[in-house]
């Protein structure tokens, strides 16, 4: 099953050209849609990957393995196509280290930029909401926290 591409949503916040959030989720299905999705960014031990679903009921489920969630969707070949989009985005060195946007990235940030209260440069696609940031963040290790 391909994803709907009208139906996937990303969000990119960059602090001085470091990765603080690589963000792509997807709602699967019609009126009873689940969401799946995954992020990235830069922690003090190093990067940082996790995968997330939530459910029809709007419970979110965290996971660094993406094939554990309970559903009736391919999770692995959903979470697969969205992981390929998320690292269009990152430059990655040799030792595995996350090293910031690719030029693509950088695109994306430059057409939705928008400047966060901590100074970073944010970036949403059409129709997509930071819900999904506050849903996360007392779960994620990464440094971005919403008020």
């Amino acid at each position: 099953m391909a994803l709907d591409h009208n139906k996937i949503h990303r969000i990119a916040v960059e602090d001085l050209k470091e990765v603080v959030l690589n963000m792509v989720y997807a709602e699967v299905g019609d009126d009873e849609y689940e969401v799946f999705g995954v992020y990235s960014g830069v922690t003090s031990s190093g990067p940082h990957v996790y995968y997330f679903h939530q459910n029809q009921s709007n419970e979110i489920t965290i996971s660094d393995d993406c094939c554990e969630f309970k559903t009736n969707h391919g999770c692995c070949k959903i979470f697969n196509e969205l992981d390929e989009s998320r690292v269009e985005f990152e430059n990655w060195d040799d030792e595995g280290e996350l090293t910031g946007f690719t030029e693509t990235g950088k695109n994306f940030l430059a057409q939705y930029e928008s400047i966060n209260d901590d100074g970073w440069v944010e970036a949403y696609s059409s129709g997509t909401s930071d819900d999904f940031i506050y849903a996360l963040q007392d779960e994620w290790q990464i440094r971005l926290y919403k008020n």
